[in-house]
């Protein structure tokens, strides 16, 4: 398996095991039922069922959406990999949290292999390929300025380092002036992202700071 699955099966597993909100009601909703003839409570099966499968498909499919946006090669990876492997490792991530009894476990359990083999046959017979994010522009110095104008389609990233000084503000201007953004950014290396597509130019005001600015558009 290459080191893309690898590392994504990382982040999967912290993003299963840290999203106790979503998970199947193991406490909270009550998904169980009582007969008038017999008072016992038995476990609803198909809900839990359904629930892992919405559940699991929901967190891994967010997750590797994310990562495809910042690396379409990964498609190809997963190609390359054990996608049962992968799988299993998920459920069983899944499967340690916590159940009202071995029934809704099973029952849970089961559904979110389901939806993650459905899941992962859609994926993989994807024939879409992604764009790569694109470099627009890069802008450098150390003092005040007014950039050229960039044009972006959609989401785009403002990624920069700053050094020295107090650092610096950055106003993201349409290009007839109007304010669209505004960014406060101290020193030190980040990245900033939008959502709406422009044409449009950095007004950047430098207080000391030396900087490297790079607009990059993510289709």
């Amino acid at each position: 398996m290459r080191s893309g699955p690898l590392l994504l099966t990382a982040l999967l597993t912290v993003s299963c095991g840290g999203n106790d909100a979503a998970r199947p009601p193991a406490s909270g909703l009550d998904a169980t039922t009582t007969t008038a003839d017999s008072p016992s409570t038995t476990t609803d099966v198909d809900y839990f069922r359904a629930e892992g499968s919405r559940f699991c498909v929901e967190v891994i499919s967010g997750s590797i959406e994310s990562q495809l946006s910042e690396k379409p090669g990964l498609l190809e990876d997963f190609r390359d990999s054990d996608i049962d492997t992968l799988i299993e490792s998920h459920v069983q991530t899944f499967a340690d949290k916590d159940f009202p009894d071995a029934q809704a476990k099973a029952a849970a359990t089961a559904g979110c292999r389901e939806g993650l083999v459905e899941y992962y046959q859609r994926l993989l017979s994807t024939t879409t390929v992604l764009a790569a994010p694109v470099e627009v522009a890069r802008y450098s110095g150390s003092s005040d300025t007014e950039t050229d104008d960039f044009t972006v389609s959609g989401t785009w990233r403002l990624t920069w380092e700053v050094t020295g000084g107090a650092g610096i503000g950055v106003t993201v201007r349409g290009s007839d002036g109007r304010q669209v953004d505004y960014i406060s950014i101290d020193t030190g290396s980040s990245s900033s992202q939008f959502r709406t597509g422009c044409t449009c130019y950095l007004d950047i005001s430098s207080f000391g700071a030396t900087y490297d600015l790079v607009v990059t558009d993510v289709p």
